[in-house]
C-alpha cells in the first residue's frame, strides 16, 4: 500500500476507486472565527462546501485560498492552515470527508494543498450534499449505502 497523488481530480475519472471513512458535519459560522488546523490533525481528504459567506485559509505553504458561496474547496488530509470568516455575514457550510483508494489498496490523493475544486452554479453538488449529510445523520447500514452512492455522484459532478 502506497500514495498516488493526482495533479487534478479529472485524473481520477481514469482510475477505479473506492470511496471509504466518510464523515460529515454541517454547521453555521458566528464571525468573527477562525481556526488553526495543525499538522496531523486531519488525516483524510475534505470537500468543504461554503453554503452562506467568504471562508479564507493561508496555508503553511504561503498558499491563500478564498471560498465564495457555492464553492466547493478541496482540503487534503494533513494539510496545515488557519483560516478565518468574514465579519458581517451569514455563514454556513457543508463538509465531506473521505478516504479514496485504487484496487491494489494505494491511497489517491488530489493534489497536496488546498485549492477550490468546483464553482457550483447550479447547486447540484450543494444538493446532493444535503442529501448524503441527512442520511449521515441517520446513522443506519442502509444510510451508509446511501451516502456512499452519493459521493459517487459529487465525485461525479464535480
Amino acid at each position: 500500500m502506497g500514495k498516488r497523488i493526482f495533479g487534478s481530480i479529472t485524473e481520477l475519472s481514469s482510475v477505479a476507486f473506492s470511496i471509504e471513512n466518510v464523515t460529515m458535519m454541517r454547521t453555521n459560522v458566528i464571525p468573527p472565527a477562525s481556526f488553526k488546523c495543525r499538522k496531523g490533525w486531519r488525516k483524510i481528504c475534505r470537500f468543504f462546501y461554503v453554503i452562506h459567506g467568504t471562508f479564507t485559509a493561508n496555508t503553511a505553504k504561503g498558499k491563500r485560498v478564498v471560498v465564495n458561496a457555492g464553492e466547493i474547496a478541496y482540503l487534503p488530509g494533513d494539510v496545515e492552515y488557519e483560516s478565518e470568516w468574514m465579519i458581517n455575514e451569514k455563514c454556513e457550510y457543508i463538509s465531506f470527508e473521505c478516504s479514496f483508494f485504487d484496487v491494489e489498496r494505494n491511497e489517491l490523493v488530489l493534489g497536496e494543498d488546498m485549492y477550490v475544486i468546483a464553482h457550483d452554479k447550479t447547486e447540484k453538488c450543494f444538493k446532493n450534499m444535503v442529501k448524503m449529510f441527512d442520511y449521515f445523520s441517520r446513522n443506519s447500514i442502509s444510510s451508509h449505502v446511501k451516502i456512499l452512492s452519493y459521493a459517487y455522484r459529487l465525485m461525479g459532478d464535480i
